[in-house]
């Protein structure tokens, strides 16, 4: 960490030993020894920010500047460093976004080069998104911690000669609006009114210096300033070197964040640059040798853009009449070339697929066939299936009825063999109870009548028993075993398998 003046080295810029300042070098005056100062904090010095600054911080030039100003001016704060701007750097950026979402309601039409409108016709935001964006413009700079402050007005005690600063600022900076010189020449001036009168040739002790991405302005502010001060002006990149030399482990993305930063701004035409093109276009146009179509392309899209730098690498010189011609030529290839490769790509494989359909057209049809062939000889086999199937349900019904008939035949047989024992039981008991009462009827001896007599009720005894309903229920029984053997006997010489008979199945 380094004591060191600010110096611009036009005549010998490989000698420079810090980052490059779009076109000019930070380094320190060889004729001092650096002294180390770390340890210092930079809670006197109030950073104000120039308004293409804050349009960077806010992300109004896109997500690179934006990102890069964000971890500078986090840096700035961390090491003790008040970030502010102006109130009329406030009115003169709601002015640009004004002029910005006036561009846009004109849309393909519009002529604008400014950056900011650039971004945000690429990012396609309309009229209405820009008047939202103004709207909250507020509550943008308090959440990118930006305090707006009020110029000072002790001219009297701590003015200085604006009429020389405007002089030196307007022989450095071409402006297109005398307006954003003026806002300028009162943003140093307040700054230098913010030294109260200090004088220091460092960065911790000037108390306020502006902050821009505007290097011309800053050769005028150094044109200007006394040699044992600290100019007035410094730029984002020189700001940024200063900083993170002091504390390099407060923010260590912030090189390559500058670095990209500023190759971004590198890629993209500067607005006096860009402003002679759009001219040219409009001429081409105007002449019927560029349509209003590819007008439009050419000044209104990215990729018009980015053939342009392509094909004038930035160089005023190569904007002539033609150039226009080239970068439509050069959009043109950058739009065909792909589709032609692409359609090309989409030939091989459509080929490449042809021929595998084809292939694949060969393997279905043999597919086909074989599955045919085989639904055919699935159909047979279900038709013999269901035939052997009907002809087993037959002989298994032809086997039921003829199980149920030799059941049926075997019971009958058993119910008569019973009944005729019942009933030749009962016949014989009727015959001897007529004998004995023929006997008893016969006989005057009643020594002789009195077995009779026992004899006849012994066989009306007998002709009433089988009629009892326990003796039924022998009946029934004999009737079950005599059914069983027989059905048992029946199956066997009509060739069936017996199996174990039961008096269910009987009944």
């Amino acid at each position: 960490i380094y004591e060191m003046p600010l110096r611009l080295d036009e005549q010998n810029p490989k000698q420079a030993l810090f980052f490059p300042v779009r076109g000019a070098f930070l380094r320190h005056d060889a004729r001092s020894t650096p002294r180390l100062i770390g340890g210092s904090r930079l809670s006197g010095l109030t950073l104000v920010l120039d308004t293409p600054v804050v349009m960077d911080a806010l992300g109004h030039h896109g997500p690179v500047p934006a990102s890069a100003m964000t971890h500078v001016l986090d840096m700035a704060r961390k090491q003790g460093a008040q970030v502010v701007m102006f109130d009329h750097s406030v009115s003169e950026m709601d002015g640009i976004l004004e002029a910005i979402e006036g561009h846009l309601r004109r849309g393909g039409l519009s002529r604008a080069t400014s950056t900011g409108y650039l971004h945000f016709a690429e990012t396609g935001a309309s009229p209405a998104d820009l008047a939202v964006v103004r709207e909250h413009l507020a509550d943008q700079l308090a959440d990118a911690g930006i305090s707006v402050v009020d110029r000072p007005d002790d001219y009297r005690k701590y003015g200085l000669d604006e009429e020389k600063l405007d002089e030196k600022i307007h022989s450095r900076v071409r402006y297109l609006q005398d307006a954003a010189r003026v806002n300028d020449v009162r943003s140093l001036s307040a700054v230098h009114r913010l030294r109260r009168g200090e004088r220091s040739k460092t960065l911790e002790r000037c108390r306020a210096v502006m902050m821009t991405s505007n290097i011309n302005l800053v050769r005028g502010a150094i044109d200007f300033r006394d040699e044992n001060s600290f100019p007035l002006a410094a730029t984002a990149e020189a700001v940024a070197s200063l900083l993170w030399a002091r504390s390099p482990a407060l923010a260590p993305d912030v090189p390559r964040e500058m670095v990209l930063a500023t190759a971004y701004v590198g890629m993209q035409p500067s607005p006096t640059l860009w402003a002679k093109y759009v001219a040219e276009v409009e001429s081409l146009e105007k002449s019927g040798r560029v349509s209003a179509d590819d007008a439009v392309v050419l000044r209104s899209t990215r990729i018009g853009r980015d053939a342009f730098m392509a094909e004038s690498l930035g160089e005023a010189d190569a904007v002539v009449d033609e150039l226009p011609i080239a970068v439509l030529e050069r959009v043109r290839g950058a739009i065909s070339n792909p589709l032609l490769s692409e359609v090309g790509e989409l030939e091989s494989r459509l080929a490449q697929s042809d021929a595998v359909a084809n292939h694949a057209t060969v393997d279905w049809l043999r597919q086909v066939e074989a599955r045919e062939q085989a639904e055919k000889d699935a159909a047979v086999k279900a038709a013999e299936s269901s035939e052997l199937q009907a002809r087993l349900w037959a002989l298994e019904d032809s086997e039921t009825k003829k199980r149920q008939r030799i059941r049926d035949r075997a019971r009958l047989i058993a119910r008569r063999w019973v009944r005729g024992i019942a009933w030749t039981v009962r016949g014989a008991a009727l015959l001897l109870a007529a004998v004995a009462a023929y006997v008893l009827f016969s006989s005057k001896d009643l020594s002789t009548g009195l077995p009779a007599l026992l004899v006849g009720i012994v066989g009306i005894a007998s002709f009433a028993l089988p009629f009892m309903p326990r003796m039924d229920a022998v009946l029934s029984r004999l009737e079950v075993r005599i059914a069983r053997r027989g059905e048992r006997q029946r199956l066997i010489v009509a060739g069936f398998d017996p199996g174990p008979v039961t008096e269910a199945s009987i009944r």
